[in-house]
């Protein structure tokens, strides 16, 4: 069964606060006499649901084109996280948790954070708390993840960092291991209790620090 795991792109859509923003223009209407549709979009690298790449925070690192494909899809587990709340952190002892009761997070695996914070997505000003005070991963919980041999993490909130990390060492510690981050994922509850394959393709940007994607999984029943 193939759950989607994109929001749908649209203008007035969250984005983190120091980023652009997305918009859509139809450019060419069959109602206005026009042989074809068409619209022009403009929006940034982590516009919408996207992944980062390691050159989003390291000047050396890895550009989307350049990353080897099957980074972008792989076997995947899905971390109940719905217990931390708005500023707060996923601890190491949340995911040995995790791991007492749904068994070792492997070497390869794609990691899914579901906080439930994907529910505050809404476009304009209603989205202020999903902008604003979302919920993300410790420093100790996101080496725990590279010393497993992820290869991605993934949230269902704006960053993988809690917004009040101003250190961002989430993004440090995955990015700098070639673990690359998805963000603004969401449906990741019906993904909670299955094994699953997960793909997140990204579009192939030149040199790009990220990229929009069509998030997806396939849960293996």
């Amino acid at each position: 069964m193939l759950v989607d795991l994109s929001h749908t792109l649209e203008n007035d859509q969250p984005s983190f606060p120091t980023h652009t923003k997305f918009f859509r223009m139809m450019w060419n209407l069959l109602e206005f006499g026009d042989r074809s549709a068409h619209a022009q979009i403009i929006m940034g690298e982590h516009s919408g649901t996207h992944v980062d790449a390691p050159i989003h925070f390291y000047r050396d690192g890895a550009t989307i084109d350049i990353i080897e494909l099957e980074r972008f899809t792989g076997l995947g587990r899905c971390v109940d996280a719905t217990d931390v709340g708005p500023n707060q952190s996923l601890s190491a002892d949340d995911l040995l948790r995790f791991e007492k009761r749904d068994g070792v997070i492997a070497k390869g695996e794609t990691v899914l954070l579901h906080y439930g914070f994907d529910r505050l997505w809404q476009k304009g000003a209603g989205a202020h708390e999903y902008r604003t005070a979302w919920p993300g991963l410790s420093n100790d919980a996101a080496v725990f993840l590279v010393e497993r041999g992820v290869k991605a993490v993934g949230t269902d909130a704006i960053s993988i960092d809690t917004s009040k990390d101003q250190a961002i060492f989430a993004h440090q510690q995955l990015l700098g291991a070639g673990v690359v981050i998805y963000e603004n994922l969401t449906r990741l509850e019906l993904l909670v209790g299955y094994r699953f394959r997960f793909w997140g393709m990204p579009l192939r940007i030149g040199g790009g620090t990220g990229s929009p994607v069509r998030a997806f999984a396939d849960i293996l029943l």
